[in-house]
């Protein structure tokens, strides 16, 4: 008798399985592709607004502050104090941000600000806020007219307001006027920025 020799079919089922493994391969590639590109746009959104947030740290907390601090001026002139050298703040971080140098205003204003809070049974801290606000006012308007001189009016009322703060009256008998220094300092800051 011979013998016949038969030959076994090759099972299929190996091929369906590296079939499917590669088509769900591809779509994972191209599905984590489309991820990738979603990341790194949302990453390069972030950096650039975190950026912007960055360059703005200082005008924002000043603006801040002053918004949340409303009315809270009080005998110890803290507040004011604050409010003064966080506006020195951001006044320095946008004219850095120009490289403009106004850094003699600025230091001016940076020591009359921490004579404020130095003897609360004083009674010169009015003329301490006004030389602090002088300072101030005087560094804004020379950068709003270096560039922004669309800001005109905003700087005027700035100046008219700084010098409504009278130095030989007491700070706690003319709130509204250094309050309305702050506010409007707020305003032109925020638009310069």
């Amino acid at each position: 008798m011979a013998e016949i020799k038969i030959e076994k079919k090759k099972p299929v089922w190996p091929w369906i399985v590296a079939g499917i493994i590669l088509v769900a391969l591809i779509i994972f590639y191209f599905a984590n592709d489309d991820d990738d590109q979603s990341v790194r746009n949302a990453e390069q959104e972030t950096e650039v607004s975190d950026t912007n947030e960055m360059d703005n740290t200082a005008v924002v907390a000043y603006v801040q502050f002053v918004d949340a601090e409303q009315g809270r001026m009080g005998e110890d002139h803290e507040y004011t104090q604050q409010a003064l050298q966080k506006l020195t703040e951001a006044v320095r971080e946008l004219a850095d941000e120009k490289g403009y140098d106004i850094s003699a205003d600025l230091d001016q204003a940076e020591q009359a600000a921490n004579e404020i809070t130095n003897d609360a049974s004083e009674t010169d801290h009015a003329e301490h806020i006004r030389n602090a606000a002088d300072a101030l006012t005087r560094a804004i308007t020379n950068m709003q007219q270096e560039y922004y001189p669309d800001l005109q009016d905003n700087a005027q009322e700035l100046m008219n307001t700084t010098e409504s703060i009278d130095p030989a009256q007491l700070t706690l008998e003319q709130k509204e006027a250094v309050k309305s220094f702050f506010d409007q300092s707020a305003e032109l800051i925020e638009e310069m920025d």
